[in-house]
């Protein structure tokens, strides 16, 4: 994380490109933790451990449910508030389009990049210190790999006082991290949980 945040800020790519470097360290780590540290990679139930074998096609209206429901009241509450207000898009249609477009390629790209990392790889390594440690520490790990992109960058909550800023994303990242990771363990998929990752990235 640390070297792709002082990549980014010493190339200063597209943005894209930037996400792209960046959004990859998760799942570039653990192959080469699977294919080449252990070796675990190289075998059906290793590579089973990911849970990526099943879709849990039956569950997912529970994390689109959820991230729309989690969206909604942060909209509310924030248009509650003196610090925001409402505009209208020029193009309704087009921006109802380029959000589903956009969170399809969230989904299937950097939030299913770091779930495979989180929920796939790191979380059922740490369970044997039990599940609420567990959960903490990989919400953790999580929230730190996201600091470099924050503190080198401008990608990343870049407005703000930091101050402010760092303690609350922290936060919610763990507390979050005990929503996605459950997900992980009860279903034994990490796609389930990136469909609630989708509403981090948007917003």
């Amino acid at each position: 994380a640390l070297a792709a945040g002082l990549l980014i800020r010493a190339l200063d790519p597209p943005q894209m490109l930037a996400y792209i470097i960046w959004g990859s360290t998760p799942l570039v780590a653990v192959l080469i933790m699977t294919f080449v540290i252990t070796g675990d990679g190289r075998t059906r139930e290793g590579r089973a451990l990911l849970g990526l074998h099943r879709l849990g096609v039956r569950l997912w209206w529970i994390a689109t449910l959820g991230s729309f429901l989690i969206s909604l009241l942060a909209a509310a509450l924030t248009w509650a508030t003196p610090f925001a207000s409402y505009t209208t898009p020029a193009s309704p249609i087009d921006t109802v389009l380029n959000f589903a477009v956009n969170a399809s390629v969230t989904i299937v790209t950097f939030a299913a990049a770091e779930e495979i990392a989180w929920r796939g790889y790191l979380l059922p390594r740490l369970l044997q210190l039990g599940r609420n440690r567990a959960l903490a520490i990989t919400g953790l790990v999580h929230a730190v790999w996201h600091l470099p992109l924050i503190l080198l960058t401008s990608l990343y909550h870049s407005d703000g006082n930091l101050l402010i800023i760092l303690p609350l994303f922290i936060a919610t990242i763990v507390a979050a991290g005990f929503v996605y990771g459950d997900l992980r363990r009860i279903h034994r998929t990490g796609l389930i949980a990136c469909q609630y990752r989708a509403a981090e990235w948007r917003h």
